[in-house]
């Protein structure tokens, strides 16, 4: 690519110009000048030689060989030159020395012999001398008959060169009409083939057009689909602004825990720990709740004990892990029965009581298959959630229907009296308390005793000392 570069640069510059590149590359300045009145022919041969890929190199080489010839040809001149004053000084010589022979006789008696010794000397040194012009002569006419060659190979090409030019122009006229005549075939397909191709495109634009239309209708239409369930959208948010408004962050994260964050608890590996809103969580089925004032709800471990100390802030709700499930969608927690029982109600009730926040519960939640889920987990009614056995139409031992299992673990006591309520609200608190049986035969003894004392109104909070506050506080 770099040559076809050169080529193109070396095509576009005049042939004069690019002459005078070469003689200044591949000759001499004497050189030069000698071929300067043969610069017109060597112009012609250039642009001649431009013709062809081959040419440039071969116009090169002819140069650096005319170059090389002349330089030659100065040097065999130059030795010439120097021989031909080498023999006038030794004719010079011998003629001073045959003027000294006449003068002084002596001397040439005593260098006789010397002198005949020089002569010998000098006449093979001349003999040596007109050989070597007599070879110089020979390379001078052979430089000649080179030179006379070269000019007969100059004249010969560039008679070549003018025919070459001469075919050539023939040539490029007919490839010029041959082309102008394809060009014109060609134009009148591309023309042909482009009015073809118009016209189908046109057609497919119209048809585009047409569909287009199509889809705008559809797009209208459902921008208007769109819109109104817009508007039914804004109209079912109201009651969400309305949620929003009234501070309730435990309803908006039971929301947000139902749509994104139960679903992606499903999607890890259980059985795993996690938090769960506690409105989340239903309650099991056939589990029961104590909520009388006995002494398993108020002591450690019952429900109203974990209330207080929630309210108190002496429990965290991270301490009350729960065991929970996830059935068709419904979070199921306190799987364990009783025993979780009391802390899921704790939790719900201590949610009732702070409704600015969203207590979470710590679960252990584990999977449930078909076959291992608890009774009565398949019977639910999906219309309504599953809620603790409390309230008018739930309340133990009643004889409802709702619920259908009846649960007796506490029977109810026989009615009493209302002047002895107290007493029984004493007695229903100690019920499982181990003074039980202590302080029940002290309640005897003193209505025994003294059944007036049972009969007196309490004595009002502030008379009471510091230890029965924290007593009655208890």
């Amino acid at each position: 690519q770099q040559q076809q570069q050169q080529q193109q640069q070396q095509q576009q510059q005049h042939p004069a110009q690019l002459l005078r590149a070469l003689l200044a590359e591949e000759c001499d300045e004497q050189t030069s000048l000698a071929l300067e009145r043969h610069f017109t022919l060597l112009v012609n041969m250039t642009e001649a030689a431009l013709r062809s890929p081959a040419g440039e190199p071969a116009l090169r080489d002819f140069l650096s060989s005319v170059g090389r010839l002349h330089t030659r040809y100065a040097e065999e001149r130059s030795l010439r030159e120097h021989a031909e004053w080498h023999c006038e000084a030794l004719r010079r010589q011998l003629h001073a020395e045959r003027e000294g022979r006449n003068t002084d006789g002596f001397r040439l008696a005593m260098g006789a012999m010397n002198n005949n010794q020089a002569l010998e000397a000098e006449r093979s040194q001349r003999a040596k001398l007109e050989a070597q012009m007599r070879a110089l002569d020979s390379r001078l006419q052979y430089s000649c008959g080179q030179q006379q060659r070269q000019a007969l190979e100059m004249q010969m090409l560039t008679q070549s060169c003018a025919e070459a030019e001469v075919g050539m122009e023939e040539r490029l006229r007919e490839e010029v009409l041959r082309q102008q005549e394809l060009t014109r075939e060609g134009h009148e397909r591309a023309m042909d083939y482009l009015r073809s191709q118009c016209e189908k495109k046109a057609f497919e634009a119209r048809q585009a057009e047409a569909r287009a239309r199509d889809v705008a209708e559809q797009e209208r239409a459902a921008t208007a689909s769109c819109r109104d369930e817009c508007s039914r959208l804004d109209g079912a948010m109201e009651s969400w602004r309305s949620l929003q408004a009234a501070r309730m962050p435990a309803v908006v994260e039971l929301a947000r825990f139902l749509e994104k964050g139960g679903p992606e608890i499903l999607t890890h590996t259980l059985p795993a720990r996690f938090r769960v809103p506690v409105l989340a969580l239903e309650w099991p089925p056939h589990t029961d709740l104590e909520t009388s004032l006995v002494w398993a709800t108020v002591g450690e471990g019952g429900l109203y004990s974990m209330l207080h100390a929630l309210c108190m802030g002496e429990l965290s709700p991270d301490s009350l892990e729960l065991t929970a499930c996830c059935v068709e969608g419904r979070w199921l927690g306190a799987l364990h029965g009783e025993t979780e029982a009391p802390r899921l109600a704790a939790l719900l009730l201590f949610q009732a009581l702070r409704p600015d926040v969203s207590i979470q519960a710590p679960c252990r939640v584990v999977p449930m298959k078909r076959a291992m889920l608890p009774n009565g987990v398949l019977e639910l009614d999906n219309a309504r959630r599953s809620v603790p056995p409390v309230g008018p139409d739930r309340v133990r031992g009643l004889g409802q229907v709702e619920p259908a299992w009846q649960v007796g673990v506490h029977p109810r006591p026989a009615p009493m009296s209302p002047d002895d309520l107290d007493e029984a609200r004493v007695r229903s608190l100690l019920r499982g308390c181990p003074l039980e049986r202590g302080m029940l035969s002290a309640m005897c003894y003193v209505r025994a005793a003294h059944p007036d004392a049972l009969r007196r109104p309490p004595p009002q909070a502030s008379a009471l000392s510091p230890s029965l506050q924290a007593v009655a506080a208890a």
